[in-house]
């Protein structure tokens, strides 16, 4: 049976590389696919240039949807598996390619912020989501790039670099959903400023699951007579009931209040024909969970967390065919918790990175990145990726590289009547592949499509041994996943008496397998559905009304599958812009993570308001 598989599996990629449209090779590196900057990708290329998969949501579609998080707009417009609790970002999960929700680097801006404690946090991201301009996703294994957790790819939120003087957004809703937005902008020639304050909260759709949220956000740039100089302060504070959320289906009403803290220096600057940029940051993290709120001195339990980063990287190009990069990192995270104890790690790193165009078909990009961590000793992750042009609008690729994570401090040492931790945990590593196929089918639409295997060795998640046996943290010895992707975008020609503005539309098929040898089941791994569809199409409407439509559906060999649609109407008038939401259109009962309900049909209105 596997080796059937196997051989459907090869004959699918295959035919990705023959039915291809014009497999004539041009004489030159020209091409036509749009221009989208990829920022994490640490040369400045764009999605087409990088021989890995990628999808960019941009400014114009994140505005027309009005996603009101990261983690709706992941779910909306790419082939990500979206494992929420609650809505409205309160507390996310992703995975990709069936990765488990610790294996994917979260970005801002470039700069890493995985929480140390655990990645249930890794979105508390003190920047609201009128402020992000872009999100790229690029998959597969990114260690070379970044260092750990990028196990299925990185994730980089890019907040606005331009807003207007001031912006204005009032929300309201069912269950008593309430929110606001006050931005405002400022730009000149030497200096820009952007700063933001928001807050949203809701009474819950069913008890214990009302929250409360504010971020506050401050971000500048000045331009000197030696480089650019920039800046980042933010604050979010979430405060909200957490009914089951770390216990599936016991009916535990739970309370949890986390405050995150973000800082960002940095500097762009040339010398001896380098391209230097450096930055500090500093994340703190505060968590407050009472497991039951009906006895709260039972599980009372208070974690700080800090994260310290420093990195310094420098390229250059000696001509148009060749790149070469190189950075160094230093990274402290700590921990002081009244359950996980007073702990401290440190590491270092260096990468080098070099992109060579030989011929005018070839592009090829490799390098190597070495960590010395103080608890795992010293790593190396090596990456390869190579890419054809097989016409000026069509690209194959193939990619390949080891990535590694670092257990987590709940997965060493958190500890309850439900789960046992383990010190002794060695860190999860990798091995991932893909072959793939960009293509700009005509002026309007491009196609990506790939396949991807990732071997992976002591793998970190927690067993149980019978159905009323605790979950204890252990490595398993080896685990494999192996799926194909599409993606696909059409855009219209941009003119205002469009009706058609876009389609997306995204299939992604996983097949994994994981030896948990006596164990009776795991709590996270493979989880991921089997099938996963989505797409969205955005229309004008008469009256001038833009309505972006979206459905997920998503098949679980284990558990029931879901299908769920969403709506939104935007009617932009002048400098106003009038938003009707409803989530959940048909109102469907699902769950993302099995023994969580996720609420059913739920309606907003927003008005949005700016002057420039």
């Amino acid at each position: 049976m596997k080796q059937h598989k196997s051989s459907v599996l090869l004959s699918v990629v295959t035919a990705m590389f023959i039915v291809v449209p014009s497999l004539r090779a041009e004489d030159t590196l020209s091409y036509s696919m749009p221009q989208v900057i990829v920022q994490s990708s640490r040369m400045s290329l764009t999605s087409f240039d990088l021989n890995q998969s990628a999808t960019i949501l941009g400014e114009e579609m994140l505005h027309n949807a009005a996603p009101l998080s990261v983690g709706d707009a992941l779910r909306m417009f790419t082939a990500t598996e979206v494992r929420r609790r609650a809505p409205f970002g309160i507390q996310t999960d992703i995975g990709i390619r069936g990765s488990t929700f610790s294996q994917q680097l979260i970005l801002f801006n470039g700069l890493r912020i995985n929480d140390p404690q655990t990645a249930h946090h890794n979105f508390d991201i003190p920047v609201p989501m009128n402020s992000v301009s872009q999100i790229e996703i690029v998959r597969g294994p990114n260690s070379m790039l970044y260092g750990p957790d990028a196990f299925g790819g990185i994730i980089n939120i890019v907040s606005s670099s331009h807003r207007p003087l001031l912006t204005a957004e009032l929300s309201g809703g069912e269950h008593g959903y309430a929110a606001g937005t006050l931005s405002t902008g400022y730009s000149a020639d030497s200096f820009s400023s952007i700063n933001t304050a928001s807050y949203s909260r809701s009474d819950g759709f069913r008890y214990d699951t009302e929250f409360e949220q504010l971020t506050l956000s401050s971000q500048n740039s000045a331009n000197v007579s030696w480089g650019i100089v920039n800046g980042f302060a933010g604050y979010t504070k979430k405060d909200f009931g957490a009914y089951d959320f770390y216990s599936p289906g016991s009916n535990i009403p739970s309370h949890e209040k986390t405050e995150t803290y973000l800082a960002a220096f940095g500097t762009s600057f040339t010398a001896v024909d380098w391209n230097f940029n450096t930055r500090i940051s500093y994340r703190h993290h505060f968590d407050h969970f009472i497991y039951t709120i009906v006895n709260p001195p039972l599980s009372n339990n208070q974690h700080n967390t800090n994260l310290y980063s420093a990195e310094i990287s420098a390229n250059r190009s000696w001509n148009e065919s060749f790149i070469l990069t190189h950075s160094i990192e230093f990274m402290l995270d700590n921990i002081n918790s009244s359950k996980l104890g007073i702990h401290t790690r440190n590491s270092s790193a260096f990468s080098t990175i070099v992109r060579w165009i030989p011929v005018d078909q070839w592009s090829i990009d490799g390098g190597v990145r070495i960590d010395a961590h103080s608890e795992y000793g010293v790593t190396l992750h090596p990456t390869f990726g190579a890419g054809y042009l097989v016409s000026s609008t069509t690209k194959i690729y193939g990619s390949a590289g080891t990535s590694f994570r670092a257990a987590s401090y709940t997965d060493l040492y958190y500890g309850d009547p439900k789960t046992v931790g383990n010190p002794l945990l060695k860190p999860e590593r990798g091995f991932s592949s893909e072959v793939g196929i960009h293509t700009q089918l005509f002026d309007a639409a491009s196609l990506q499509a790939s396949a991807f295997f990732r071997q992976q060795n002591d793998l970190i998640d927690y067993v149980q041994y019978s159905p009323t046996d605790k979950y204890y943290a252990q490595n398993f010895s080896e685990a494999v996943v192996k799926g194909i992707e599409v993606q696909s975008l059409w855009k219209g020609s941009g003119n205002s008496d469009d009706f058609l503005k876009q389609i997306v539309f995204n299939y992604t098929f996983i097949e994994s397998d994981l030896d948990i040898k006596s164990a009776y089941r795991t709590r996270y791994s493979f989880t991921h559905p089997k099938h996963q569809l989505n797409g969205a199409v955005t229309l004008a409407l008469p009256l001038e009304i833009i309505t972006t439509v979206n459905a997920v559906y998503s098949y679980h060999s284990t558990r029931p599958s879901s299908s769920i649609v969403d709506l939104t109407f935007m009617r932009p008038l002048e400098s106003i812009d009038f938003i009707i939401a409803a989530t959940n259109l048909l109102n469907k009962s699902y769950e993302e993570i099995p023994g969580i309900p996720l609420p059913g049909r739920w309606i907003t209105g927003t008005m949005r308001w700016s002057m420039e």
